[in-house]
């Protein structure tokens, strides 16, 4: 007998057991792929709840994020935190432009403003499927956000990639680099309290026990005041990581993303 016929044996014994002992306790057992198939339809309002029949139908480490960006749409319609609130069956394409305006303005970034219209396109699929809207209201609305937003440097302008607050950090990475000469090592141990914004002096361990203080120029201060307003005056690292929403993180960065953000900076500045 080869293993997987000894498998298949030991599967069926596990099984008659398990349904043995289900029997004795009065109880039907149930399988874990017939929830999973009828999870969709245990009750009334799951089968009218659009949001959560496609929910119900993403993986397990799929659902938590989509859930998430859907929240993000109710917050953007005004309906509050919750996904339950948002009438999916009567969605229109303001309703989808309101929330396209709602990602730019929070600066969200292309990947995340993707996985938020597939979660609408996902529960409005769902909405038809379950009859609550008809194949041209879903047509019409699933090509809202369908077009991907191109990422390239030539597609953006150069005034909206500085404001980004990766380019932020990049800038004055860039800058600090130049005026002092630094090491990709000691510009990522920079911390907060190393640089001082009035006298525009700068802390740096080159070593553990060697200590320079360096003396920015005014354009160079002036792109590390720019990206510390974008960071906060809070303590920790002082070029610190930044997420794919543009949010500043509470770690500080490698020397190998401490150079690929200064290469950035130099290619968006015109240079090589």
């Amino acid at each position: 007998m080869g293993i997987w016929n000894r498998i298949r044996s030991w599967r069926g014994v596990h099984r008659q057991r398990q349904e043995n002992v289900m029997n004795e306790r009065g109880t039907a057992p149930v399988h874990s792929k017939d929830v999973h198939a009828d999870a969709p339809h245990a009750s009334g309002a799951v089968d009218h709840s659009p949001h959560a029949v496609y929910l119900g139908r993403l993986a397990a480490s799929s659902a938590p994020s989509m859930a998430s960006a859907l929240r993000t749409v109710a917050v953007a319609l005004g309906k509050g935190p919750a996904a339950d609130g948002v009438n999916w069956s009567t969605l229109t394409p303001a309703d989808l432009e309101t929330v396209r305006v709602y990602i730019r303005r929070r600066q969200y970034s292309p990947l995340h403003e993707r996985k938020i219209f597939s979660g609408i396109r996902g529960v409005l699929k769902a909405a038809r499927h379950l009859g609550q809207i008809d194949l041209g209201v879903y047509d019409q609305l699933s090509q809202v956000g369908n077009g991907r937003r191109k990422t390239t440097r030539a597609s953006i302008q150069p005034e909206a990639r500085r404001s980004y607050p990766a380019s932020v950090r990049g800038i004055a990475l860039l800058a600090v680099r130049q005026d002092g000469q630094l090491p990709l090592r000691a510009l990522t141990a920079l911390r907060f309290h190393d640089y001082d914004p009035t006298t525009r002096q700068l802390r740096v361990f080159i070593r553990p026990l060697r200590m320079e203080s360096v003396t920015l120029s005014r354009s160079a201060a002036d792109a590390v005041d720019a990206w510390i307003a974008v960071r906060g005056r809070h303590d920790g690292y002082l070029f610190c990581a930044v997420t794919r929403t543009g949010r500043p993180a509470n770690r500080g960065l490698t020397a190998q993303a401490a150079y690929i953000a200064i290469r950035a900076a130099k290619r968006n500045a015109g240079g090589r």
